[in-house]
């Protein structure tokens, strides 16, 4: 049942209808299987012999929010690294090298089994697919440690996974979480999820240089006459950046011609690596439309910047993921805390834009 909160919960932070949810993982992980497989097992694979594990796939699930990758243990001895809690999956798309994180919610812990492996029994790992990026059929690599495994086709969410045990859907009763009180500066994800809360933001005055190595002052990208959305990343991330820029690249494509009425600025908060050139890359790679400039400077005007915005925590590792919209009408700042879906930012927008309808 925990495993069924945890989805529900990992719904709402993404967006991804909860029904889907629950009936998809209703008896997920680590589930009872058969001793033996339930068909034929060719030799061990590569994998199996070093790593105890026999690979089932990945797919798609919750609506394409998420990808469920599952495997069966056969040696529990050689699969025990792969359950050590300090390690964090990490899932890359090979295509684009855009890499994706298995979600913590606050109250369920990491999405994936951290039982004591045991043989004969199927495990999973959800990792989130913000903007439903990675599609069927892309090819894909995880990690997890020293384990790795390449090349792994994702699955339609309609594809069957091989020697899955089965479960009646129908038995399992569902509860859907009740969100929990936060501040406007709790850094939890999903703490802030839903409408948009007031921030307190005084923007400093600096000269920034952008992806494509213009200088622009804070006053031109955020103090203009249309809305703009204001987030805190760095290139070399590997967590909660590619996820927030994944949104942002949705959240453009969602709005069409009414992506022209409002702008998107990311700050830089690693400026020592984070040049114009590595910028202009990291925005190509989630193919970013005109509108959306990631800005740089120096280390002392990227921390001015982020203690303005209350997200400067000392370290790149601890910045919270947060989107900020400046209502143009009556220039107030507004603060979505977590990593929400792009319909959240998108209709955000829209409303404190005076545009309170579905994006086209």
């Amino acid at each position: 049942m925990n495993v069924v909160r945890a989805s529900i919960l990992l719904a709402a932070l993404v967006g991804a209808p909860a029904s889907i949810a629950a009936s998809q993982y209703a008896g997920a992980g680590p589930a009872a299987a058969s001793p033996e497989p339930a068909t034929t097992a060719g030799p061990p694979s590569p994998v199996e012999q070093r790593w105890g594990i026999r690979l089932l796939g990945i797919r798609l699930s919750a609506a394409g929010y998420m990808m469920d990758f599952r495997y069966y243990i056969t040696d529990p001895v050689k699969a025990a690294p792969l359950f050590t809690r300090g390690l964090q999956p990490v899932l890359e798309d090979e295509s684009s090298g855009a890499k994706f994180i298995v979600p913590a919610p606050p109250k369920t812990g990491p999405l994936r089994s951290t039982n004591t492996p045991q043989a004969g029994r199927t495990y999973f790992m959800f990792f989130a697919n913000p903007a439903k990026y990675v599609k069927p059929g892309r090819l894909v690599t995880i990690a997890i440690g020293d384990f790795r495994a390449e090349h792994l086709r994702v699955m339609a969410e309609s594809d069957p996974f091989p020697e899955m045990p089965r479960f009646d859907a129908r038995s399992v009763t569902v509860r859907h979480p009740v969100p929990p009180a936060a501040s406007a500066g709790d850094d939890k994800p999903g703490a802030d999820l839903g409408r948009a809360r007031p921030a307190t933001v005084a923007v400093p005055d600096l000269t920034l240089t952008d992806q494509d190595g213009a200088q622009v002052t804070t006053g031109e990208l955020l103090e203009g006459r249309t809305p703009v959305i204001v987030t805190f990343m760095y290139t070399a991330c590997e967590t909660k950046c590619p996820t927030m820029a994944a949104t942002l690249a949705q959240v453009q494509r969602d709005l069409g011609a009414q992506a022209a009425g409002a702008s998107i600025v990311s700050v830089a908060i690693d400026p020592a690596r984070d040049s114009p050139e590595r910028m202009r890359e990291f925005l190509a790679k989630y193919d970013a439309r005109p509108g959306w400039r990631f800005v740089t400077g120096t280390i002392q005007e990227s921390e001015q910047l982020q203690r303005a915005f209350d997200v400067y925590r000392g370290g790149l590792a601890s910045h919270p993921p947060a989107y900020f919209i400046r209502d143009a009408r009556s220039g107030s700042w507004w603060r979505i805390g977590g990593l929400p879906a792009p319909e959240v930012v998108a209709g955000e927008l829209l409303r404190l834009a005076g545009q309170d309808k579905e994006p086209e």
